[in-house]
């Protein structure tokens, strides 16, 4: 979620620029604020694309438009000086911004004018105090509108129809997701992406491979080093250097900023080519057509790019016929409340969400979960069955709604739902861990060993509840591997490691209950709910059938009903 969905407030120095010519240290800047330092000035500001005349709550405030951010939000100073009252303290787990400390909270709903549109949403409120804006607006705010980059004027615009002149442009395919990547076809006929970044303020920045080769065909060129923060990571160190000419896919950009990237940007995508930032975007006409499928890159000629890189930095301006969908951000309050456990919550979010966003399936998937743990079995499955109209490729629905069919004893629905599913996705270890439980339901111990297994061989590193789920059915079938104990030796500290270790015997009911009650990655509530299953199971295995029921019972209490342990506890 942080490198895929915060790439936005990146390339921020904050400690020490070093700059090198030919292996020689020249210079060094102490930079006390947030800077870009890039091989043309270290003077110049940078540069955003701002939505004018925006107000919160009746009040101005600096929101930009972010395609390399998946999610709207605003900055902790800013939701104070409004005064906006956080609905739900954390939505994500805490984590650092270089040296500070930050954390992902969700507003109550918040009054939004901009682009002539007004809304009432809630946001999500990000602690970063060095950021040069009170908010942002990221890539699925945006994406529904055919944008047009116009690099001459400063602008961002939409435009009901492709304009006729992108027919003769460079044409990629755009990679459906929350951040705007871009498929380029390479040599070998594998796919790679290059992320549209606004929020960055570079020009071409290179995956390590491409960097170091770039590097290798310009051996005269200066190289210069610089730090900077990245959410979610430590220091980053990066190179830059000035590009007469620079190619990254089958786009040719000239000069221009080039720059490898640090390693947390690589981690992007395990096809990552590179990034073009804001820098790029001067020096280039670009059209996005996110519903058509396609973006359109049109490079500016020599001259015309060397005039852009000589003039001086400034923002760009949204056009108010850019339209905002704020479906998102309710998706967003959504899953934050499912986090804390309030499901009807959760539901209000996802109604608002869906009337917003109409086509989106992941919303019906989600609301259909919700409802399932609401009790509401029919709405839950007509939701699934409109996320399968919308995507009927996407497996993950299928196996959805083969699960609560399950456990409302709907074993042959289930079973069709878990055999369409995989035969779309037959290496999605979710699924088979879904019917693996599917199949405990019904007593299957065989077929459900069997996918356990699959899950495993599909995932092999940081999947711990297959795990656990096939040491307590093997347990039952009296025949529990001897590798257990090494491979709860291996896991990370946490909440998962002191189930394995009870499982075991290395812990007790009082020391397991005790780690229950501090929240790990799970709501306490959640982890309660689990402890309770797993003391019951060991009581059940030592002949305890009394005290198995009632921590079975004490499991059932807890009403955490998205949890496997409640309804295996049933």
């Amino acid at each position: 979620f942080i490198l895929r969905g915060l790439m936005s407030i990146r390339r921020r120095l904050i400690a020490l620029c070093f700059g090198a010519v030919a292996g020689t240290l020249v210079g060094v800047l102490v930079c006390a604020a947030m800077v870009v330092v890039n091989a043309r000035s270290q003077q110049d500001e940078e540069t955003r694309i701002v939505f004018p005349n925006t107000l919160i709550n009746g009040q101005p405030e600096r929101l930009v438009m972010d395609t390399g951010a998946s999610m709207a939000l605003f900055t902790q100073t800013s939701a104070r000086k409004l005064g906006v009252k956080i609905a739900v303290p954390t939505a994500q787990s805490s984590f650092n911004v270089g040296e500070n400390k930050a954390a992902i909270a969700v507003s109550a709903p918040v009054n939004v004018v901009v682009s002539g549109a007004n809304f009432t949403t809630p946001f999500p409120v990000m602690n970063f105090p060095l950021a040069p804006f009170d908010g942002l607006f990221g890539w699925p705010e945006v994406r529904e509108n055919i944008l047009v980059f116009d690099s001459d004027n400063h602008t961002v615009r939409a435009v009901a129809q492709l304009p006729p002149e992108t027919s003769g442009w460079v044409k990629l395919k755009i990679h459906p997701g929350g951040l705007l990547m871009l498929e380029s076809p390479q040599p070998d006929g594998s796919t790679g992406e290059i992320a549209i970044d606004t929020g960055s303020d570079s020009g071409v920045v290179l995956s390590k491979t491409l960097w170091d080769a770039w590097k290798k065909a310009h051996p005269k060129t200066a190289i210069s080093n610089k730090k900077f923060a990245m959410p979610g990571t430590n220091l980053q160190n990066s190179e830059e250097a000035w590009a007469d000419k620079v190619s990254l896919g089958p786009v040719d950009l000239t000069q221009v900023p080039v720059s490898g990237a640090a390693a947390a940007e690589s981690d992007v995508s395990d096809d990552y080519l590179g990034t073009l930032g804001m820098d790029a975007l001067e020096r280039m006409d670009f059209v996005v057509d996110y519903a058509g499928g396609y973006a359109y890159l049109h490079p500016k000629p020599a001259a015309e790019a060397a005039a852009s890189g000589a003039a001086q930095s400034h923002d760009w301006t949204v056009d108010k016929s850019v339209q905002l969908n704020m479906g998102p951000l309710y998706d967003f309050s959504a899953e934050a409340k499912g986090d804390q456990l309030d499901f009807a919550g959760k539901l209000a979010d996802l109604n608002h969400a869906v009337e917003l966003d109409p086509k989106d399936a992941d919303l019906y998937d989600d609301r259909g979960e919700t409802k399932a743990n609401l009790g509401d079995y029919d709405g839950a499955l007509v939701d699934f069955e409109m996320a399968t109209k919308i995507d009927p490729k996407n497996a993950v629905y299928y196996a959805d709604r083969a699960e609560t069919k399950a456990r409302h004893s709907d074993f042959a629905g289930a079973s069709d739902d878990y055999a369409h599913a995989i035969a779309l996705d037959p290496k999605n270890d979710y699924i088979y861990e879904s019917r693996a439980i599917a199949r405990e339901y019904q007593d299957d111990f065989a077929g459900a060993l069997s996918d356990y297994n699959q899950a495993v061989a599909l995932n092999s590193e940081d999947i711990f509840y297959p795990r656990l789920y096939r040491e307590i059915l093997q347990l039952r079938l009296g025949n529990a591997p001897a590798d257990f104990k090494d491979t709860v030796a291996a896991w990370k500290k946490g909440w998962p490691k002191e189930l394995g270790l009870f499982l075991l015997g290395d812990i007790d009911e009082a020391a397991l209950r005790k780690a229950a009650a501090t929240k790990d990655e799970e709501p306490v509530i959640g982890q309660q709910c689990e402890a309770d299953y797993f003391i019951g199971i060991q009581r059940l295995f030592h002949g305890d059938a009394a005290g198995a029921r009632k921590s079975f019972e004490q499991c059932i209490a807890t009403g955490v009903t998205d949890y496997y342990e409640y309804h295996f506890a049933k």
